[in-house]
């Protein structure tokens, strides 16, 4: 018999932790109107495809991790892209920095552990 030790994983899913932000429904309209798809409180009529293409444009280019919600938006910088001779303190103040140099958007990153379920379905 043949006796495995350690962590063992039938699991489909995959998980990633990044520092960075939750843009909610409310600050996820204030990007929606910096990158001009709304136009004032009322105005929402816009190209849900068109804005999506000039968010994953935003994110790619700038080097976020991101997921889409429902509700909102997760955006950060992975962990693992902590640079050898940089403080956990550092990172964040790098984070923070990039969002709001991106996005215009004061921020305070928190610490994301985000698990990518086998259906597609993400849980925070």
């Amino acid at each position: 018999m043949k006796i495995r030790t350690g962590f063992v994983s039938n699991s489909s899913s995959s998980s990633f932790v990044i520092v960075g932000h939750y843009f909610d429904e409310e600050n996820y309209d204030e990007l929606k109107r910096k990158l001009g798809f709304i136009t004032d409180e009322d105005d929402e009529d816009y190209d849900c495809d068109e804005l999506e293409e000039k968010m994953y444009s935003i994110l790619d280019e700038n080097g976020f991790t991101y997921q889409f919600e429902d509700s909102g938006l997760y955006v950060g910088l992975e962990f693992s892209e902590i640079e050898d001779n940089e403080t956990r303190k550092q990172f964040y103040e790098r984070v923070k920095t990039k969002i709001k140099d991106v996005f215009e958007i004061d921020v305070e990153p928190v610490l994301v552990n985000a698990v990518i379920g086998m259906g597609g379905e993400l849980e925070w």
